[in-house]
């Protein structure tokens, strides 16, 4: 995912190390520079591929944190997006990306109720709970991204609390419904129920 990086970090002045672990690049990098832009513009112009980037701060006993971090950070980008991705830039994400059984768990809980609804009823306040999120829940301005009434939008944000139990005016609730789209995004769409199973 990154063309012959240890030539480009040693012409810039950075010391680094790399080999192939769990079938990804692996490079450990001291660079003279603990700049984030630093290293975005040192790796930027060698990745072809998805590219996670995270800190040892600690040195060498936290490189096998920061491997872990930095893998998770590569896949919370989409498929076939070529970019370089720090953890410490997309943390909801790694965090979904550290527990699926969470994020499943979350979008069944939060976003579940909306599945029993018509398809284009669920888009409607799919869309709307997302601009309602964009906008930090101000329903005007979420009504003129949406190109419809305030009323209309607070209407949709009645039956989103209804049918989610959460509202965008509680910290907790807010939270868990940023969280549940941003599982349900990454999923493809909401995660089907599991069937229970028998003894």
């Amino acid at each position: 995912m990154l063309h012959h990086p240890e030539d480009r970090m040693g012409r810039l002045g950075a010391t680094s190390r790399w080999a192939v672990r769990e079938g990804a690049l692996y490079g450990v990098v001291e660079p003279p520079s603990t700049d984030e832009e630093w290293l975005t513009e040192a790796l930027g112009p060698l990745v072809e591929g998805q590219v996670g980037v995270a800190w040892a701060r600690q040195g060498i006993p936290e490189t096998a944190a920061a491997f872990r971090l930095a893998t998770r950070a590569a896949h919370t980008l989409p498929p076939g997006e070529r970019r370089l991705a720090w953890a410490s830039h997309r943390l909801p994400e790694v965090l979904l990306e550290s527990s699926p059984e969470v994020a499943a768990l979350l979008v069944e809980e939060v976003l579940g109720p909306l599945r029993a609804l018509p398809a284009d009823q669920r888009a409607t306040l799919m869309e709307t709970l997302r601009a309602l999120l964009r906008r930090s829940g101000s329903a005007t301005l979420a009504a003129e991204d949406l190109i419809c009434h305030r009323n209309t939008v607070i209407y949709r944000t009645k039956r989103l609390v209804e049918l989610t139990g959460c509202s965008l005016q509680d910290p907790r609730g807010r939270l868990m419904l940023e969280l549940a789209v941003l599982a349900a995004d990454r999923a493809g769409g909401p995660v089907r129920r599991a069937r229970p199973i028998s003894p």
